[in-house]
């Protein structure tokens, strides 16, 4: 069953759109679809079925990294170009911190770190570090995120056995496309 918290942030998403914006429809229609997905199983089911795309077989089913979907494996030319944004950002990747930096988790983690210097620069008038923000947003997500997410996506879609999965995967594409029509 999903959480109430999280039930909270979907209803506060799609208040906070504007419904009017052909990408706002299809991310209000795809947040709906997670809500109504998420009670097919409980959070072990989840689990498993993350297990079973992510980690369990060979080849993956889902990799997780940009550099599988543009270049073919790991530790490719994406993956330099996504941590030179990184540093351009101030931005450093803890030492213990195992995992190459084009994994789509830091990838969407980084987009909500400079959504936020975007909010506090707009508090703060800072017109600087607004225009740095929203010009590394936009390269982060025509560069890397547009490029290889639709392919996650399908490969999301074509391999989980869960249909919360499959909404996970229209939402993410949905959510680029709109961040991309914000900036």
């Amino acid at each position: 069953m999903l959480e109430s918290d999280l039930r909270e942030v979907i209803c506060s998403y799609k208040e906070a759109l504007d419904r009017e914006e052909p990408c706002a429809s299809r991310l209000i229609t795809a947040l709906n679809n997670i809500e109504n997905y998420s009670q097919e199983s409980d959070l072990l089911e989840f689990q498993k079925e993350y297990t079973r795309l992510c980690h369990a077989s060979k080849p993956r089913l889902l990799p997780l990294f940009e550099s599988v979907y543009r270049e073919g494996k790991l530790l490719q030319e994406s993956t330099v170009e996504v941590a030179r944004l990184y540093y351009q950002a101030g931005l450093e990747l803890a030492e213990s911190f195992s995992l190459p930096p084009d994994h789509i988790s830091l990838e969407l983690e980084f987009m909500a770190y400079l959504c936020s210097q975007e909010v506090e620069a707009i508090r703060e008038k800072n017109s600087v570090v607004l225009d740095k923000a929203k010009k590394l947003q936009k390269e982060m997500l025509t560069e890397h995120l547009k490029i290889f997410v639709p392919a996650f996506a399908e490969r999301l879609q074509k391999h989980t056995k869960l249909e919360f999965y499959k909404a996970a995967g229209s939402l993410l594409e949905a959510f680029i496309d709109w961040e991309l029509s914000c900036l």
